[in-house]
């Protein structure tokens, strides 16, 4: 259990760094002073250049952070709608 937690909490601590640094990017468009700021504020050694480059390129394409996720909503066919509208006005 202890280790899952640990793995959570440094999940949430990464995606917090990366939020910072595309945030920290758009004030102020250099990966270098990311760089910098990122040293100061964590007290650690800051991503790789083309990591930060990358999440933002992301960020700007996608308006999300998240792996591997569609950044868009993906529509619902009216048949599927239908066939769900019906099975809750048949369910008591």
């Amino acid at each position: 259990m202890n280790s899952l937690l640990e793995a959570l909490l440094n999940k949430m601590s990464s995606m917090q760094e990366k939020a910072y640094c595309v945030f920290e990017y758009a004030k102020t468009s250099s990966v270098t002073v990311v760089q910098r700021h990122f040293r100061t504020k964590f007290r650690k050694e800051p991503w790789h250049r083309h990591n930060i480059s990358r999440w933002v390129k992301q960020f700007q394409d996608t308006s999300c952070l998240c792996k591997n996720k569609s950044p868009e909503r993906k529509e619902t066919k009216p048949e599927v709608v239908e066939r769900i509208l019906d099975s809750f006005l048949r369910s008591p």
